[in-house]
């Protein structure tokens, strides 16, 4: 007779995880995942269930590069010479900080480390070693350029001896010969050696609020003469003829013995900030000066008059000018660039604007002239003086 006894199913016969077949749910599964996610596949006819369950688990933990890794990829392949890689291939990288797209990343900057000192400059680097060109505490004979470029020819000095004739370099000339003679790696070096010592030299140097005004008061100087009309003209034998009648289109064809050279693009940056605001007070008073304004007929009358408002509308542009003019001193006194405060003193005059955004305008400015007062920019007898220059900038200082 047969014997039974509880078995609790341990006697059935079956197979152990590591040799059991991949069943046909995870196969299901995988595909779909694979899909979602946008992975190839991976063959998995011979797999069984626990090398199909690893599968599976590394598909739902993976996740795609990221479109910054992406770029970071591209950018680096392209500064080291290589073909960046296809879309394709990019997608097919793993994200996080432990997927493949990272190590990718890791390898390319360990190449460009080893290839830094073959690499020439980047456009940013060679940009910036420009700018730190007009400081002197930057010693650019360690790279080999040099300040001056000899010319042919002599001159001779206050004292009547005679000097070597030179000229700067151009900021081309600079730029291609760093672009010819360091590498990425001296660059890099370069910068870090005098980054400090240039940012703190500049700090003390003119603000792009005064450079942009004292460029707008030498153009102003440099067309204070108006060309008139040409119709007749004069052969070498002394023949006068007729020529078509029009008024020359370049000032700068003009004659003019009375003129003005702007000051040199590096010698205005190497200006401190007070001295700056000397030469904006210079070039006003020359302005100003009735000597240098020259008419060939008596009813021209003066250069004033022609100024003068004719209408509604040219009045609003004149008073725009003169606040605008008194504002930049006053940005030039401060050291201060606001874009904002040019904007409305230009956008207050304009006709059809609402009151209430004019009101707005105006408290701006007004803000900003008790923002002098109040930091000792500016003394208030000081202030009274520069704004006489415009009746609006008064009224503003004087209003509540």
């Amino acid at each position: 007779m047969t014997q039974y006894q509880w078995s609790f199913f341990n006697n059935r016969t079956t197979s152990t995880p590591d040799d059991r077949p991949a069943t046909q749910e995870q196969k299901t599964d995988y595909i779909m995942l694979c899909r979602e996610k946008g992975l190839t596949p991976k063959n998995y006819t011979n797999m069984n269930f626990q090398q199909l369950e690893e599968l599976i688990r590394e598909a739902r933990q993976w996740r795609p590069i990221s479109p910054r890794q992406k770029e970071l990829i591209i950018e680096i392949c392209e500064r080291i010479g290589q073909t960046p890689p296809t879309e394709k291939f990019l997608n097919g990288l793993s994200g996080g900080q432990m997927g493949t797209g990272a190590q990718l990343i890791a390898r390319l900057m360990e190449t460009e480390r080893q290839l830094a000192g073959e690499i020439p400059p980047t456009e940013d680097q060679v940009r910036f070693i420009l700018d730190m060109f007009v400081c002197p505490d930057v010693d650019f004979t360690e790279l080999g350029l040099q300040y001056r470029i000899p010319l042919e020819g002599t001159t001779k000095d206050i004292f009547g001896e005679e000097k070597a004739m030179w000229r700067r370099p151009t900021a081309e000339e600079v730029a291609n010969f760093l672009l010819e003679n360091i590498s990425k790696a001296d660059a890099s070096e370069f910068i870090q050696k005098y980054r400090s010592v240039y940012f703190e030299w500049r700090t003390t140097r003119v603000t792009d609020a005064q450079v942009n005004f004292i460029r707008e008061l030498e153009n102003r100087l440099a067309n204070i003469i108006s060309p008139k009309p040409i119709t007749e003209a004069m052969t070498i034998d002394g023949e006068v003829f007729t020529i078509n009648v029009g008024k020359v289109g370049d000032k700068a064809k003009d004659y003019a013995p009375v003129a003005y050279r702007p000051i040199d693009e590096i010698e205005l940056r190497q200006l401190s900030r007070d001295d700056a605001k000397t030469l904006i007070d210079r070039l006003q008073a020359e302005i100003r000066n009735p000597s240098l304004i020259r008419f060939p007929k008596p009813e021209d009358a003066t250069f004033e008059s022609i100024r003068e408002a004719k209408t509604l509308k040219d009045e609003a542009i004149l008073q725009s000018e003169r606040l605008i003019n008194v504002l930049h001193k006053l940005l030039a006194v401060a050291g201060h660039d606001d874009d904002q405060l040019i904007n409305s003193a230009m956008e207050m005059f304009d006709l059809d604007l609402d009151k209430g955004i004019v009101a707005q305008k105006r408290k701006y400015i007004k803000d900003f002239m008790d923002y002098l007062l109040e930091n000792k920019f500016i003394g208030l007898d000081g202030l009274v003086e520069i704004c006489k220059e415009s009746a609006v900038a008064t009224k503003i200082l004087e209003s509540k």
